[in-house]
Order: C-alpha cells, then sequence, then structure tokens
C-alpha cells in the first residue's frame, strides 16, 4: 500500500489505473479493483504482469511503477502540473528498453513449453 493523496485528487481512479498500467503495475483502490482510493489517498500496488517473467524481472518492473508514482506525487507536492510530472516519468520509462524477456535466459516452466518443437 502506498498513500498518494495528491494524485488521488487530481485523477479519477479510472485514470490512475490506467497511468499505472503503463509502468506494469496495477493500482487498486481500498475497496479493490475499480474503486476509489481508501483514506489519505491509500492504493494498493500490484504487478499487472505475472506469467513469463522472471522474479527479479517482476521484483524490477514493481520498483519501477512504485518510482514513478512516487516521483509524480512529489512533483504534485512541489506545484507541477499533473499531465506534466506524469509525461516526465513516462517518457523516462518508455526511453529504456521495454519488452518480453528473452527466452535464452529465462528460468521457468513457461520458456520449457515455447521452447519445445511443435
Amino acid at each position: 500500500m502506498i498513500l498518494l493523496p495528491l494524485l488521488s485528487n487530481a485523477l479519477t481512479p479510472h485514470q490512475l489505473e490506467d497511468f499505472a498500467k503503463q509502468f506494469g503495475v496495477q493500482a487498486r483502490g481500498g475497496s479493490g479493483e475499480h474503486t476509489p482510493a481508501g483514506p489519505g489517498g491509500k492504493w494498493d500496488i500490484s504487478n499487472y504482469q505475472r506469467i513469463g517473467f522472471s522474479e527479479v524481472q517482476l521484483v524490477q518492473k514493481m520498483i519501477d511503477g512504485v518510482e514513478a508514482l512516487i516521483g509524480v506525487e512529489q512533483m504534485l507536492e512541489k506545484g507541477i502540473d499533473v499531465n506534466t510530472a506524469m509525461e516526465k516519468y513516462l517518457e523516462k520509462f518508455h526511453s529504456q528498453v521495454q519488452g518480453y524477456p528473452e527466452w535464452t535466459t529465462h528460468k521457468c516452466l513457461v520458456r520449457k513449453v515455447m521452447d519445445e518443437p511443435m
């Protein structure tokens, strides 16, 4: 759970969910999915994608997503417009290499199934 009071006030729950999804995380409100934030702007954050990624990749996605959400909240505290703050973090995130995991280094059952000849 993280507190995002200013971001919660600036965006609707659906808008915040869409923004979080762009970073690979899912934001749930105080009463579950598609609900407003809990008291004080409390959000439950979890990975949006869970299958096909290593534990390290999932933890890194969570770190990146939470870092972006908190970063936008901190920019709002400084009086920066919500759209400007969101764009800054989206540009930073999309400049990094994204996409599907490389199967050559991925160790999971999905890789074994996908690598078998059909």
